[in-house]
């Protein structure tokens, strides 16, 4: 087992409820009665930048997606919460850890001490504190499968208060976890892995149930795509089992695997050198595929559709904000409308140009709007970039006007859906869209 990283964060200030978290202070306590001091310890795959602490406003009720098991390869954290810690004459705090990880065998695998918890000046000594340090952890190949117990010592150098506390993760093969009973099953899934990821069922389900072509228009699913390409780049240790899967499969998953495997480049694979020729060409042909850049200008509905994925894939705040960015798009409100009232001798290229622009504009819009109702923590950093984001007046603006439509009743009214990006041809140079169709014999 190995630490990957030390990685200190801001202090954020958080109320805890079971695994609920209202990032708010907690109420004062009389100075005669102090608090106790104590934390909450969660093994958790966030990931270290916890962008849900980092991102997010006061009073906001977030959930820590914990972990009770994880495979070899699989990245993991431990976020401690602290509260109730002394401040000393200079008005700051002083809370160190240390954590000692034992295996099935009752052995020690790895230890550290001295990581930050809480440290400095604390604006709000009475509030609920995320520990500096975070660390993050992996289990390796030699690592024995079983339950693995990770024990944490916190010290507040203040008040020379000691408090312990134990959290247990289980060590699991790679093997098949449960599978869906639908399609309708795996789509509702898709968009809520991020609050609990399982990086082996995500495997799976691309082998049987992602489909990377979109059956309406035949063209690729970048949303699906993108998803993927997020999960496998996250976690190496699926692209090897997703490579090794190629050997006695059929057509069809051959062509998956080979699909994931030359996005990202993965040539670690004996059996590369002898594909068969179509196999072969296919292989090469998706390896030269441009697929759309989801952090440039938006001009595509693709790119829309591949930042919603990479926050789906992780709950990410970096798509989030990408997202909005598109409400800048505000300016060719209209030009839609404008392009349907006119006779089409009387428009002209930027006519059918500020259109386009004008249909994306909706896309943005729509996509938010439901998703902040469906997905309290993209409503969460919605509200943190309309605050502290440092927006454009006009994009904040936008964001003002879609967040209040959010928070009402489900009504439509200054929401125009419009036509769909997709069905306007795009006046731009249109990222590549190679489509790799081989048909090798079986």
């Amino acid at each position: 087992m190995k630490r990957l990283i030390r990685m200190p964060v801001s202090g954020l200030l958080i109320l805890l409820t079971s695994l609920c978290v209202w990032k708010q202070p907690v109420e004062a306590q009389p100075v005669e009665v102090p608090r106790q001091f104590d934390y909450l310890l969660v093994a958790t795959a966030a990931g270290p930048e916890l962008d849900m602490w980092r991102y997010t406003l006061r009073g906001t009720a977030l959930v820590i997606p914990a972990v009770t098991h994880v495979y070899k390869g699989q990245p993991f954290s431990l976020a401690l919460i602290f509260q109730g810690f002394g401040i000393n004459e200079d008005g700051k705090a002083d809370v160190t850890y240390s954590f000692t990880i034992t295996d099935p065998n009752n052995d020690v695998v790895l230890q550290d001490d001295g990581m930050e918890g809480v440290t400095g000046v604390v604006a709000e000594p009475d509030a609920l504190v995320l520990a500096r340090s975070v660390v993050e952890l992996m289990f390796e190949p030699a690592d024995l499968f079983g339950t693995y117990r990770i024990d944490v010592t916190a010290r507040d150098k203040v008040t020379g208060a000691i408090r312990k506390r134990q959290v247990r993760v289980q060590l699991v093969p790679f093997g098949t976890t449960a599978g869906f009973e639908s399609m309708e099953e795996y789509r509702r899934w898709l968009p809520t892995y991020y609050l609990q990821p399982d990086p082996v069922r995500a495997f799976h389900a691309y082998l049987q149930y992602a489909d990377l072509e979109n059956p309406v228009t035949g063209q690729l699913d970048f949303s699906q795509i993108a998803f993927f390409l997020n999960l496998f780049n996250k976690h190496p240790f699926l692209l090897k089992a997703l490579a090794d899967s190629y050997p006695g499969a059929d057509l069809h998953t051959r062509l998956k695997v080979l699909f994931m495997m030359a996005l990202l480049d993965y040539r670690d694979a004996p059996y590369l050198a002898t594909l068969p020729e179509p196999e072969k060409a296919y292989f090469e042909n998706v390896r030269l595929m441009f697929p759309p850049e989801p952090y440039e200008e938006l001009v595509s509905p693709q790119q829309l559709d591949m930042l919603w994925a990479e926050f789906y894939a992780g709950g990410r705040f970096k798509p989030i904000r990408q997202i909005i960015e598109g409400l800048s798009l505000a300016q060719y409100d209209g030009a839609l409308s404008d392009l349907g009232a006119a006779e089409e001798s009387e428009t002209t290229q930027q006519d059918r140009l500020n259109a386009y622009r004008d249909a994306l504009l909706q896309s943005v819009r729509w996509s938010l709007l439901n998703n902040c109702r469906q997905h309290p923590l993209v409503r969460a950093y919605c509200g943190y970039l309309f605050q502290e984001g440092n927006l454009p007046e006009n994009v904040r603006t936008e964001l003002g006007v879609m967040l209040a439509t959010a928070d009402s009743t489900p009504s439509r009214v200054g929401l125009r859906r419009g036509i769909p990006a997709q069905a306007i041809p795009n006046p731009f140079r249109a990222p590549a869209q190679a489509k790799p169709r081989p048909t090798p014999a079986q």
